[in-house]
């Protein structure tokens, strides 16, 4: 788990006005550096209402996106490698290419669910969303 995550899990509970316990990893302004990816990493909860906000959080709203879908099943991480980066790289790959959209540098959006059971977990799953044009 990244210290962004960790960090905010010790804080949720502070979000009163939270619509369920959907968890997202909201990562935004996409780029690449020496073809190494860059971007700015957001974890966040939907609410019911963004003007109430814990102190030292923020609210990011994103509005009529167009995105492509794709479930992984299974854990996200296994002795070190990372089986959640196999998916990235397959649907970067291999399915996106299939697809008559484009890949846009405004976010990926990882949904964990109820389905999310834990990340060494056979039986998860997890959506990841990208934005397309």
């Amino acid at each position: 788990m990244t210290p962004v995550i960790e960090s905010f899990l010790q804080q949720v509970d502070q979000i009163t006005n939270r619509k369920n316990d959907v968890l997202y990893r909201v990562c935004f302004d996409l780029g690449l550096t020496n073809e190494m990816a860059t971007y700015e990493e957001l974890v966040a909860v939907e609410v019911t209402d963004i003007s109430i906000v814990p102190e030292g959080m923020i609210t990011k709203e994103i509005h009529n996106a167009k995105v492509v879908t794709f479930t992984h099943k299974g854990r996200l991480f296994q002795d070190e490698v990372g089986r959640v980066l196999n998916t990235y790289d397959f649907i970067c790959y291999y399915r996106m290419p299939l697809l008559k959209a484009k890949l846009t540098n405004e976010f990926i959006i990882e949904r964990y669910g109820a389905e999310f059971i834990g990340p060494y977990d056979d039986k998860s799953k997890m959506e990841i969303s990208f934005s397309i044009t």
